[in-house]
């Protein structure tokens, strides 16, 4: 009988053994999932959707007038996007506000660009048109010939292209230039080819970037094969270290393009020689009314986001200052700024999409008054390689995008801390309780073995 009775509570304390090891194993599986969630949940906040994209497909190679040019835009991401195209004098710019999902057709037809309407030559299909601007229209019925720049722009990406519009003029040869040389040959040849017919003529102008002091024109005949060539005397070029080059035809700007002068520094400012000019870092160039803060011969911006540019202007507060920068083939970018109480003017500009050593020029002007303003020729330098406001603006911009990731992990984890913290008690208890099971398991086990 002593021997069934300690057989039968053997058997009770088995089966109660199972019991708490099943309910062991579970605490630690709950506690385990008790910490995980929570840890899951805050990664799974991090992820993006970057599905969308916007692209543009290739262009022509050449459209001729009254042809439509058709612009064909791709954009999956279903959101609004600008449209940008602005001729190489600027003679012509037009900016566009457009929307369309996936394949949306961008119509131009160069025919009728002289209308007062740009509903009589932009249209779009596919989609909807929400504001349209004529920043400039300075042409005839006709889109004359040049390079003209597109941009096709969203929140968070650009797509650049060059639409060629006949008849158009490229150089090919003459755009380098070695100053040592000049002293035993001061002559220079350029050429290319053009759209022109044979016997026609444009005017090929030669100037100094840095002050404009050097002023040459040379008027250019196209030969029968479409080509052209001529040979300029640059004995009195000054010494400098680049040369704007334009070509032009019926008074219209057909392309223009910078070349460098090898074996030439950058000159420095002569204001650096005055006994007060160790008072002032920057040095500002001359205007008509307006100037652009800049250190030395050009404005250099960085290829990051959020690059200042600042000013001032001999204009009342309130007044408003149009604001182009135009990188030929690369960038057009048109801002509207207002001047302040003191006279001072800036705005913000992001560069992170644009090659560095990418040379552009920066025009401000009046809105009122176009007699009131600047010119400055600028590049896109590296990142880190100005000092001064426009790098401390970088610093401020990254210090905000931290500051604004901050927020939403702190909003993310409100979120979230209510249950997880939650969950995280619980595991902690019912990872104590299985323990102490188990122990128990194994104390008792041990004792039964006794």
């Amino acid at each position: 009988m002593p021997d069934d009775s300690l057989q039968t509570v053997s058997n009770a304390l088995q089966a109660n053994h199972s019991r708490l090891a099943v309910l062991a194993a579970l605490a630690v599986a709950l506690s385990t999932v008790a910490l995980v969630a929570p840890v899951a949940a805050d990664g799974a906040s991090t992820s993006t959707d970057n599905n969308g994209h916007i692209d543009l497909d290739d262009l022509p190679s050449e459209v001729e007038p009254p042809e439509t040019v058709e612009f064909e835009v791709v954009n999956t991401s279903g959101d609004r996007f600008d449209f940008q195209i602005s001729s190489p004098d600027k003679s012509f710019s037009l900016e566009a506000t457009l929307e369309g999902d996936d394949d949306v057709t961008i119509e131009l037809d160069t025919g009728a660009v002289g209308a007062d309407d740009s509903d009589e030559y932009f249209a779009i299909a596919d989609g909807e048109v929400h504001d349209v601007t004529v920043h400039s229209n300075d042409v005839g019925d006709e889109l004359p010939g040049g390079d003209y720049s597109v941009h096709i722009m969203t929140d968070s990406s650009i797509v650049m292209d060059t639409l060629a519009v006949a008849p158009s003029i490229e150089f090919h040869d003459g755009l380098e230039l070695d100053w040592s040389e000049l002293d035993d040959d001061p002559s220079h040849t350029l050429a290319g080819t053009t759209g022109f017919d044979s016997g026609d003529s444009f005017e090929i102008r030669f100037e100094t970037s840095d002050d404009e002091s050097f002023l040459l024109e040379e008027e250019v005949v196209v030969d029968e094969d479409g080509q052209f060539e001529t040979t300029v005397d640059l004995t009195t070029l000054p010494e400098t270290n680049r040369i704007d080059v334009t070509a032009e035809h019926n008074n219209s700007t057909r392309v223009s393009t910078t070349f460098w002068v090898d074996g030439v520094e950058p000159h420095d400012d002569d204001s650096d020689d005055d006994e007060d000019a160790g008072d002032k870092d920057d040095s500002q160039t001359e205007s008509n009314g307006i100037v652009i803060v800049h250190d030395g011969d050009e404005l250099e911006l960085e290829a990051v986001p959020d690059q200042q540019i600042t000013g001032e202007a001999d204009l009342d507060a309130g007044e408003l200052i149009e604001v182009q920068l135009l990188s030929s083939g690369v960038f057009f970018i048109h801002e509207e700024v207002e001047v302040d109480e003191h006279g001072t003017f800036e705005l913000n500009v992001d560069f992170d999409y644009v090659e560095p050593d990418t040379g552009f020029t920066i025009d401000a002007e009046s809105a009122a008054d176009p007699a009131v303003n600047a010119s400055v020729p600028g590049t896109i330098v590296e990142p880190g390689a100005t000092d001064g406001a426009d790098e401390n603006a970088s610093v401020e911009h990254d210090e905000t995008e931290l500051a604004d990731s901050t927020d939403a992990d702190d909003s993310l984890f409100a979120s979230v801390s209510t249950w997880g913290l939650a969950l995280l008690a619980v595991g902690a208890v019912l990872s104590v309780v299985g323990i102490s099971i188990m122990l128990g398991i194994g104390r008792s086990g041990s004792l039964r073995g006794t």
